[in-house]
């Protein structure tokens, strides 16, 4: 099946706050700084939820980790994630639901590095968050190089710490998304090694 990070909500089968004011709907909407979940953001700003009876609270951690911990311990109604993180909250949560696919990453996951040629690759520290698509996407990478990740060092890193992780030498590799990749390309700290418009491996 095709292997392209694909936006997801989720949603766990527990009780949703209805509350006293003409039986308004209350959510609590977490979500990652990723492009495809700015809709979330403009419904609300438009009124579209209003319009529907929804009062709608947008939790935006920036920390993927707190967000699914909150998600978890029901502090969070709905979340946005990417396809591998629902893999692996399905695992311990299979009450889990997905009702909405919302876009793929077509270029918006990178790998960047200060040094994009990357020889020798084998060896070097490379940052993304484990246990969810960040390393689905850096293990198929490194297919298109001949290593496994036995060939290198992962290092735990939240995307929108990606930039300090170059800068400090934490990693040599760093697997972020918009809008941290272009954070780091206009703050010189790293260039793109490879991206998800690559798709030559994404289908396999």
């Amino acid at each position: 099946m095709p292997f392209k990070l694909t936006a997801l909500i989720l949603l766990f089968f527990h009780a949703i706050a209805w509350g006293s004011n003409n039986d308004r709907l209350h959510l609590s909407v977490g979500i990652d700084l990723w492009p495809g979940y700015y809709p979330v953001i403009l419904a609300r700003q438009l009124g579209y939820f209003d319009e529907a009876g929804l009062s709608v609270n947008v939790v935006l951690p920036e920390a993927t980790d707190n967000m699914l911990k909150d998600f978890q311990s029901q502090k969070l109604d709905l979340v946005c994630v990417a396809m591998g993180d629902a893999f692996a909250l399905k695992k311990d949560a299979p009450n889990l639901k997905v009702i909405m696919i919302t876009d793929e990453s077509a270029g918006g996951d990178a790998l960047m590095a200060k040094d994009p040629s990357l020889d020798p690759l084998k060896g070097k520290k490379i940052g993304t968050n484990l246990n969810g698509f960040g390393e689905i996407f850096l293990e198929a990478f490194l297919k298109t190089k001949g290593l496994t990740r036995n060939d290198v060092t992962l290092v735990h890193q939240e995307a929108a710490g990606a930039i300090h992780y170059l800068q400090d030498g934490r990693a040599d590799v760093v697997h972020t998304w918009e809008p941290y990749v272009t954070e780091i390309i206009s703050y010189h700290v790293g260039e793109i090694v490879f991206d998800s418009r690559q798709d030559s491996f994404l289908m396999r």
